[in-house]
């Protein structure tokens, strides 16, 4: 049960439909260390009251905060370093899911650096489905050879069957015509 002094930050993030404002709320109580001054020995303790008090489970919170995290410090610079607007974080929010932000992580630590930033200035103008990013992450997944990116200092190279899916992928969603042949008889990838 949340305590007096978690209902403030419980109270102003329920009053926010995006999950975008959640998770600055979220990032300024981390911080801020602002967890601590509610009573609270650890964030995650802290992430737990907040859950307990939305009604929802502690998964929902933490990927609102990860999403935001990773927009914020992250993605938007990025993405205007290469001179691609990115937008403002809460009217992304409306469009596109913490989900999306989650996968596109994923997929920034094995995808080629031009591929990653045109999918994801595609992602912040809400044009990927989420299914699609889902899809792109598998195919790129085996790059990573099962290995977490945690504590790891070295960064997974696209290799074998990922490159392979990377060039079949384009070509096979793609109007026959790239073959040369403006209507061919039959074409299969």
């Amino acid at each position: 049960m949340p305590t007096d002094t978690d209902l403030p930050t419980i109270e102003a993030l329920k009053s926010q439909a995006t999950w975008a404002f959640r998770g600055h709320l979220l990032h300024q109580a981390k911080t801020g260390r602002k967890w601590a001054k509610r009573g609270e020995h650890t964030f995650g303790r802290f992430i737990q009251r907040c859950a307990q008090g939305l009604g929802v489970h502690e998964t929902v919170v933490w990927r609102d905060l990860a999403a935001y995290t990773y927009f914020i410090e992250t993605l938007a610079p990025k993405l205007r370093a290469a001179g691609i607007a990115s937008g403002d974080i809460e009217e992304i929010s409306k469009a596109v899911s913490p989900e999306h932000f989650v996968i596109l992580d994923r997929i920034e630590r094995v995808a080629p650096p031009a591929d990653f930033l045109k999918l994801a200035s595609q992602v912040v103008t809400g044009a990927v489905p989420r299914a699609t990013l889902r899809v792109y992450w598998d195919s790129l997944k085996p790059a990573l050879e099962g290995k977490a990116a945690r504590g790891s200092n070295e960064k997974p190279r696209a290799k074998g069957v990922v490159v392979e899916e990377m060039v079949r992928a384009p070509l096979t969603t793609a109007d026959p015509l790239w073959t040369g042949i403006a209507k061919p008889f039959a074409f299969a990838a």
